[in-house]
């Protein structure tokens, strides 16, 4: 039998229809933070007097990426408030029954909710064919709101595999809790909520500093949770604990919220070599005009003008301002924002100036430069025999950073990466991927892309 009366309120019977049984003992807790509720709120809101837990609650909800009116608080009557709703959801197959929830993935009996007490996020619904607390409710008919932004979510990543934003943090994270990776740190501050809010976003208010004791206790719980990148890894409170301007507020302006994690942590050409650390998300490097390492007297390098959109990578991955352009949650960017600067771009392979790899065509941007880093990897595995390639990145020995290898071996297959990995094909930075292959190219052979227009 559920407990029905609180020790913070006893006079009064609680229910979990309403959220007052939670409720109850999370009143005054700073996580969540229902710190602004006291046992009196609780104590009255059960009675169905005023109180300030609707404002609560839903500064909670908007806090975990979920805004709600405070008019659509109606926690007995539709759920949209009430803690199990998200907390709860009913995964386990019961002598009650089983069914399936409102997006068809297995569900339990009607009230054979899940004691984790986490939102289970949508993610688990792909990894374990069991109901989640989005789908639960969701969809609820045709054209739901939420339903959009979930199947944009899931089915509109860049490889198609249909994970979610990121990756599962378990699966990812349990073989990198060493002090290689440190201690989880690099994994969690990207690939999870928990890691995302503690390191990235709370850190400058909190004082965490790097050899902070508490990281340890961010990564840990950001494994255990077992959550990606959900929304309220960039909606919610920011890191003083304010909610910015409008229904759903970013937790950090649109041209750092990317850059927090799509950049490559510093690794430079030293680290790849030295430590043999792979290159990871250096998009901000290279529309800053910063990655990759130049061979030695290359000349000058120019870069395209993407580093000065005034809203950085959101600009053109969630365009919410072109005329004619729907912003989508799956983040890739549409043809018609690049046609405001590029009025010829048929589609994302950007008209070029010149005929870059030598193949006497004059491609797109992502033509020439797919062809310039296919060209590289051939010079690469054909000057140096012992080194490898795994489908990633060049190993030499099983080693990523090419130990024993040449210098412009070594730096040759550090810009291949940094050019890969990226992940545009040259639309971040087109000139610059274009030098820093070709360039590579001519330090490893001796002579320029044959046929080539150099850069």
């Amino acid at each position: 039998l559920l407990v029905e009366r609180s020790p913070l309120a006893p006079e009064v019977r609680t229910s979990a229809d309403d959220g007052s049984l939670c409720l109850a003992c999370h009143a005054g807790t700073p996580d969540p933070p229902f710190d602004d509720v006291t046992a009196a709120d609780v104590a009255a809101f059960a009675k169905g007097r005023p109180s300030g837990v609707p404002a609560s609650v839903v500064a909670h909800m908007k806090d975990a990426g979920m805004p709600v009116a405070l008019a659509d608080f109606r926690p007995r009557e539709t759920g949209v408030g009430r803690c199990s709703t998200c907390h709860m959801p009913s995964t386990v197959q019961d002598r009650r029954g089983a069914g399936t929830d409102a997006d068809g993935h297995a569900a339990g009996g009607p009230r054979g909710g899940t004691h984790l007490g986490v939102a289970l996020w949508p993610s688990a619904s792909e990894r374990h064919s069991m109901t989640n607390g989005c789908n639960s409710c969701h969809p609820t008919g045709g054209g739901d709101p939420v339903e959009a932004i979930l199947d944009e979510w899931a089915e509109g990543d860049p490889d198609g595999d249909g994970r979610f934003h990121g990756y599962s943090p378990r699966g990812e994270l349990l073989g990198e809790l060493n002090a290689a990776s440190g201690n989880g740190l690099r994994c969690a501050r990207c690939h999870t909520t928990a890691g995302f809010r503690g390191i990235v976003v709370e850190a400058d208010a909190s004082g965490l500093s790097s050899d902070d004791v508490r990281l340890g206790e961010i990564v840990r719980r950001a494994v255990r949770l077992d959550e990606g990148i959900t929304c309220a890894a960039c909606h919610g409170k920011d890191g003083a604990g304010q909610f910015a301007a409008g229904a759903n507020p970013l937790r950090l302006p649109k041209p750092a919220l990317c850059a927090s994690c799509h950049f490559s942590a510093g690794i430079t050409f030293s680290d790849y070599t030295t430590l043999g650390t792979p290159v990871h998300f250096p998009q901000k490097e290279l529309m800053e005009g910063t990655a990759g390492a130049e061979p030695p007297g290359s000349g000058f390098y120019e870069s395209a003008d993407h580093a000065f959109l005034a809203d950085g990578c959101v600009q053109c991955h969630f365009d919410a301002a072109t005329p004619g352009v729907t912003p989508t949650h799956d983040f890739q960017p549409k043809v018609g924002t690049c046609r405001v600067c590029h009025p010829a771009a048929a589609n994302l392979d950007i008209p070029t100036f010149g005929n870059y790899d030598g193949d006497m065509t004059l491609e797109g941007i992502q033509g020439e430069v797919s062809t310039l880093l296919a060209l590289l990897k051939t010079a690469i595995l054909t000057k140096d025999p012992v080194a490898t390639f795994d489908g990633t990145g060049f190993r030499r020995g099983g080693v990523t950073g090419l130990p024993g290898a040449t210098a412009a071996i070594q730096r040759a297959a550090y810009n291949w990466e940094v050019v890969s990995k990226d992940g545009s094909r040259g639309v971040h930075n087109g000139p610059r991927a274009v030098k820093l292959l070709q360039q590579s190219y001519k330090e490893v052979t001796g002579v320029n892309v044959p046929g080539a227009v150099m850069r």
